[in-house]
C-alpha cells in the first residue's frame, strides 16, 4: 500500500469512527444527561466537532494516526452498544437506573469494575506493545500505546462518573 493510500484509509476510518461515535452519543442521549464527558456535559455538542481533526491527522503524522484509531474504534463501540438500550428506555429512564443502580450502595464494586475495565484495556495495548518486535517501527506498538492509554482515561473517566451518579443517587435520596 502506497503512502498515500495508508494515509487516506486511516484518514477515512477515523472520520468514520467519528461519524458513529458523535451519531450513537447523540442518539443516546439527545440531552447529553448519559454523557461521561464533562466538557461535553457542560459545553453541549459543539466540542465534540473538535473530533473532525482527527481526520486530518494521519496526514499531518501517520503515527499519531494509527495511535488515535485504537481509541476511537473502542469509543465508536462503546456508543453503540448501549444506543439501541437508550433509545428502548430513554434518556430519562436509562438514567433513573442508573441513579437506581447508584443508590444500592455497590459503589465499590462499581469502581472495581470501572477501574478493572479500565486496566484490562490497558492491558491488551500493553501485550501489543511487548509483541511488537520492532518497537516504535511497528504500527502494532502505536496501537497498542493508544488502547493502553485509552484504558488508563476509561478507568479513570468511568470512575469520576460511577463517583458523580452516586452523590447524585445520595443527594436525592436525602432530598427525599
Amino acid at each position: 500500500m502506497s503512502d498515500s493510500t495508508f494515509k487516506l484509509a486511516l484518514s477515512l476510518t477515523l472520520g468514520l469512527t467519528w461519524v458513529i461515535e458523535i451519531w450513537a452519543a447523540r442518539t443516546m442521549s439527545p440531552g447529553r444527561r448519559l454523557i461521561v464527558s464533562a466538557v461535553i456535559r457542560r459545553f453541549g455538542w459543539a466540542p465534540a466537532l473538535l473530533g473532525l481533526i482527527g481526520v486530518a491527522v494521519p496526514y499531518y503524522n501517520p503515527v499519531l494516526g494509527v495511535l488515535l484509531l485504537g481509541p476511537s474504534l473502542l469509543v465508536a463501540v462503546q456508543n453503540l452498544d448501549r444506543v439501541w438500550l437508550a433509545c428502548a428506555l430513554g434518556e430519562e429512564e436509562y438514567r433513573a437506573i442508573l441513579l437506581r443502580a447508584a443508590a444500592s450502595r455497590c459503589l465499590p464494586l462499581a469502581l472495581v469494575g470501572s477501574v478493572g475495565a479500565g486496566l484490562l484495556l490497558a492491558l491488551a495495548g500493553g501485550i501489543l506493545l511487548l509483541l511488537s518486535s520492532n518497537g516504535r517501527l511497528d504500527w502494532s506498538f502505536w496501537f497498542g500505546l493508544g488502547i493502553a492509554v485509552y484504558g488508563l482515561s476509561v478507568g479513570l473517566t468511568k470512575s469520576l462518573y460511577v463517583l458523580r451518579i452516586h452523590r447524585e443517587a445520595a443527594s436525592s435520596s436525602q432530598a427525599v
